[in-house]
Formats: C-alpha cells, structure tokens, sequence
C-alpha cells in the first residue's frame, strides 16, 4: 500500500510544484489549521470492493474507517505533473478503483504523530502501512 496526503496545499499544480521538492507534496508538513481538510489517502495494490482499511493516530488513537473512493491517486498525479516534459502525450493518470481515504481529525495538535494503516484485501489476508505525519503551530 502506498499513504499520501491530499490537502489543498499538497496539490499536482505547476504554480504549486515549482516551490517544492519531489515527495514533498505528499508526506506534509501540515499546518495544524489545515488538519481538517487533509486527507489520508491510501492505494492498497489490487484492492477490490470486500477491501477493508482504517488508520489510527498515534499509540492510543482510536480507528478510524477509511472509505473506498473511485479517485485518481495524488501520487501518480505529482509523477506525471513533475515530468509533463518527458512523458508521452497519450500518458495521463486516470481514475483508481482500489484508493481508500478519510480526512484527518480537525483538532490534530502540532508534533509528529504515527498514522497506522491496517485492513484486510480480498482474500482475507492482513495488510498494515504506516507514515510519519508532522503537524506545525
């Protein structure tokens, strides 16, 4: 499984690419006042519709659902945005059928917090991902 973030500050566009590096765009940091309209986004390969996943914040967090959502993935996004000029016209991202997301609590204090990533795919097997999330002042 791959997790990103998906604010409106962490977008694919070229005015916002020019100011940050590869990656950046994806993993934070986040404004705490932005906490609220950020989204966890998670593509869990080959995924399908009995997929289930939630995150939890931190050690203590309770978990929350992460909802199947028919979306392109905001990395393959970033990937092609950051190399329109090497890329081959017909090459686009399209819609994913195996992306899950769910929006960040908006009362995320500052500091770094561990998001957890667990479920189960298809076929019952267990699936667990983890990312490093910093939230500033």
């Amino acid at each position: 499984m791959r997790i990103v973030l998906d604010s409106q500050v962490h977008r694919a566009d070229r005015e916002v690419l020019k100011d940050y590096h590869p990656g950046a765009l994806l993993a934070g940091p986040i404004a705490q006042a932005g906490a609220g309209s950020t989204r966890i986004v998670v593509n869990l390969f080959d995924g399908g519709p009995r997929s289930m996943l939630s995150m939890t914040i931190g050690r203590a967090g309770k978990p929350i659902p992460l909802v199947r959502t028919e979306r392109r993935d905001p990395f393959v996004d970033e990937v092609y945005a950051r190399n329109m000029d090497t890329k081959k016209p017909w090459v686009n991202s399209g819609l994913s059928t195996h992306v899950w997301q769910a929006t960040l609590p908006a009362d995320l204090p500052a500091g770094t917090h561990r998001v957890t990533v667990a479920g189960t795919d298809e076929h019952g097997r267990p699936h667990t991902g983890w990312m490093v999330l910093e939230v500033t002042a």
